[in-house]
């Protein structure tokens, strides 16, 4: 029989946020008090083209304070989601896209249990797209993002990013 091998992408216990709980082989982030920020534990490459998703394991009264996006190597890991070098989809409350310190858009929805967050990220253009349960946004909070197509990014990012999440 044949052998698989390969490095795959987690959570990094290494670049996180003490307030954050890694279980499950790194592959899931928890926590009860707050801000528990985490980075990837690869940098995403400059060529290619790359997507990731994040499965919403569990949600309080239809609602959990959760981001999925991107991240700088030296965003503040114990700030909030809406601070520089963070882009990302939020599901607390009516649901946001931040770009940064900026609004997108809110409305999305809160996240619910089983909810698929989804970002994809052309590593050559540097575009980047937010997604939840297949609906791909644009950078204006609409629903014509197109990472297949390469169209209607939601973000243009330049320099060196991470898959990132939040959970409080």
């Amino acid at each position: 029989g044949g052998e698989v091998r390969g490095n795959y992408c987690t959570w990094n216990p290494l670049d996180k946020n003490s307030n954050g709980s890694l279980s499950n082989g790194n592959l899931d982030n928890s926590n009860s008090t707050s801000n528990a920020n985490v980075r990837s534990t690869f940098a995403l490459p400059s060529s290619g083209k790359w997507y990731a998703e994040l499965r919403v394991n569990s949600a309080t009264s239809g609602t959990v304070a959760l981001s999925f996006g991107f991240a700088t190597a030296t965003a503040d890991l114990t700030d909030s989601v809406d601070k520089a070098g963070k882009y990302s989809i939020y599901g607390s409350g009516s649901g946001y896209i931040f770009s940064q310190t900026s609004t997108i858009t809110s409305g999305l929805g809160a996240f619910s249990s089983g909810d698929i967050l989804q970002i994809a990220y052309d590593g050559a253009t540097g575009k980047a797209w937010l997604g939840k349960n297949n609906t791909w946004y644009n950078s204006t909070g609409g629903t014509t993002g197109d990472p297949g197509a390469g169209t209607n990014q939601t973000f243009t990012l330049s320099g060196e990013f991470c898959i990132y999440s939040y959970y409080y």
